[in-house]
């Protein structure tokens, strides 16, 4: 099922507590307004343009998730891809571009 969910008046502490999360790992990102479309069920309530995963990858142009997600991504920037990348070329990741 998609998501119909829409933003609360406060933000959760869940999400106030997941941006603590990501700014204490060097994320960069801003905080975007919510935007949802009923007639397909899309629906971010909290939404971040995720501008790097970390303080060594940015992200070419940022890109819209929730919270979680990019929180995720960090992680398996850190634990997955960066070591590959190490492994398999002998150097850091330095950029992801994307289009989203």
């Amino acid at each position: 099922p998609r998501s119909a969910d829409l933003p609360a008046d406060k933000m959760p502490a869940e999400e106030v507590a997941c941006r603590e999360r990501l700014k204490t790992l060097g994320v960069e990102f801003e905080d975007h307004k919510a935007e949802s479309n009923p007639e397909i069920g899309c629906s971010i309530p909290y939404p971040i343009v995720l501008k790097s995963l970390g303080k060594s990858i940015a992200i070419i142009p940022g890109t819209e998730l929730n919270c979680p997600m990019a929180e995720a991504a960090v992680h398996f920037a850190a634990d997955v891809i960066q070591p590959a990348a190490k492994a398999e070329f002998g150097a850091d990741l330095k950029s992801i571009s994307q289009a989203s």
